[in-house]
């Protein structure tokens, strides 16, 4: 039998692709349209003036540097906000749950802004920036409200940079907001290899999939971090979360394949229609697709019965339109709550009408949970999206 090929996480990356090209309505076939010579020629002089641009706005004083970020949000809106009646209340319950955390453990919490995915077209796209903005205003009152000895430094949004992210606008628009991205926040590339070397070592450095994750946790001790939970648009999230971290929890004795090899085939499977549709879609996985799903956990190496238990949770989590990010918890947990630093998330999702924007009660966390499961499952039913 051949070996199995290598796999990148960029991999995984053009499954999502292929997945998404098949969701668009009208048709935009981004693998047809995207074109590498770009970022090599067109994007590295937009990236430039987009870090200058974003490294002026960071002299300003932090209440500035808020205003201007809030300012932002509302442009990139189209000049529309929601004078949510929720927001005041739950800034201030975020508030005072996070000085319950001081008091209790003496240090100030890790503070995580999760938000759900609302379309990136149509009528409802405005909302994108709408919870954003939202979500600053509740983390600009805990930089606010901490200790003295903290320093105020802004907030940081968890962004995509990549060109399947950014699709919908020019080439010179990408690059100029990829640079500018880059300066004020946490951005990821998926697709760094595609970048010019100016842009891998200098002006796009440390993007890509070996460092985001360190970036992240390095952020979380200085700044609150605001992220999309989901990670994309539901049918997206679903195999880049639900599916591919459902093979990171896996427990496998003896590997019959590497672990990204099985990811790869998992979301291969998932993207392809069946009876019902694709699966990506609807988040209903039908008797033809599990029992092709149990079929290559027995070959991964796990027994008959641990991959019937193992597949009742993929279906709940793929039902999701915000996957549970059960991975993103232990992580948080180990590298925190496990060492005495408390954690506050601030849960913001969407529906299509008034109020759009949902405000959730705060979760504080200043010890590990005694059954994790639980708790993650306490975070996803935040994320039920009420059409």
């Amino acid at each position: 039998m051949p070996p199995h090929p290598r796999r990148s996480p960029e991999d995984l990356v053009q499954l999502i692709v292929e997945n998404d090209e098949r969701h668009r309505n009208p048709p935009h076939p981004f693998s047809k349209t995207f074109h590498v010579s770009h970022r090599v020629w067109i994007e590295p002089l937009f990236n430039l003036i987009g870090q200058i641009l974003g490294r002026l706005v960071l002299l300003l004083t932090w209440p500035t540097v808020g205003r201007v970020h809030r300012w932002f949000c509302f442009k990139l809106a189209g000049s529309r906000c929601e004078n949510n009646p929720q927001l005041s209340r739950r800034t201030q319950e975020a508030v005072q749950i996070a000085q319950a955390l001081y008091r209790k453990k003496g240090q100030w919490p890790i503070v995580l802004i999760g938000t759900s995915h609302p379309n990136t077209k149509g009528a409802n796209a405005w909302l994108r920036f709408e919870l954003l903005r939202q979500g600053l205003v509740i983390a600009a009152a805990l930089i606010e409200a901490a200790p003295p000895e903290k320093p105020r430094r802004p907030p940081q949004c968890f962004l995509a940079i990549d060109p399947f992210a950014l699709d919908s606008v020019p080439v010179p628009v990408q690059g100029l907001y990829a640079g500018f991205m880059h300066a004020q926040y946490l951005v990821w590339d998926r697709m760094v290899s595609t970048q010019s070397w100016i842009q891998r070592h200098v002006l796009l450095r440390r993007t890509g999939h070996a460092h985001v994750a360190w970036r992240v946790l390095r952020a979380l001790r200085r700044n609150p971090v605001l992220m999309a939970i989901s990670g994309g648009l539901p049918h997206n999230a679903r195999l880049l979360y639900a599916a591919r971290e459902f093979m990171t929890h896996l427990r496998v004795a003896t590997w019959g394949m590497s672990r990204r090899e099985a990811q790869h085939r998992l979301l291969s499977l998932l993207k392809e229609p069946c009876a019902q549709g694709f699966p990506s879609a609807t988040g209903q996985l039908d008797s033809v697709i599990l029992a092709r799903i149990q079929a290559l956990l027995l070959e991964v190496g796990m027994a008959p019965e641990a991959a019937a238990l193992a597949l009742k949770y993929l279906e709940r989590d793929f039902a999701r339109e915000v996957p549970a990010r059960k991975r993103l918890w232990k992580v948080l947990i180990g590298r925190f709550v496990k060492k005495g630093i408390p954690v506050l998330f601030v849960p913001i999702t969407h529906r299509l009408h008034e109020p759009f924007v949902v405000l959730g009660e705060s979760l504080g966390m200043s010890q590990a949970p005694v059954d994790l499961d639980a708790w993650v499952e306490v975070t996803a039913n935040r994320y039920k999206i009420d059409p």
